[in-house]
């Protein structure tokens, strides 16, 4: 084995990134089939979440996700009727955002690819999930904030 070969082999950062490549591909395919993507899911997920309408801003902050991105991704789920938006009585320019029936139902169907698709991908892990949870939830809050 070459010596570059070795040293992305056991880069933490390289498997990091391949591991997450190919869980982000098994997602992909799954939520296709249903004519959603990760970022429309998370965020129909979210709104779910809360119950009630929310503000796209709070939305975002919910999501962890970019304001600019959310808007995005609101209009195309509006587009599809997944949500419904509007205009914030006394601000013009805050959107509040309600999920449909039409959501609730597409969501229910992504509840269950998504979780098939964890539970596949994660199930190489059976007696050591709890622990790498933990290890990737340590990662994130110990982050540098960038």
């Amino acid at each position: 084995m070459s010596k570059e070969k070795k040293n992305k082999a056991g880069n933490i950062g390289f498997l990091l990134w391949q591991a997450s490549n190919k869980w982000q591909r098994n997602m992909k395919a799954a939520l296709d089939s249903i004519g959603l993507t990760h970022v429309q899911y998370l965020l129909l997920n979210a709104l779910a979440q809360t119950g009630k309408t929310q503000t796209q801003s709070a939305l975002a902050a919910a999501a962890g996700a970019d304001v600019m991105m959310t808007s995005k991704v609101l209009r195309t789920l509006e587009k599809k009727k997944f949500i419904s938006r509007k205009i914030q009585a006394g601000d013009s320019r805050s959107m509040n955002v309600q999920l449909s029936d039409a959501g609730k139902k597409i969501l229910q169907k992504a509840d269950v690819l998504v979780e098939k698709t964890d539970e596949d991908f994660f199930s190489a892990l059976p007696s050591k999930r709890s622990k790498f949870v933990k290890n990737l939830s340590a990662l994130l809050a110990a982050g540098t904030g960038k």
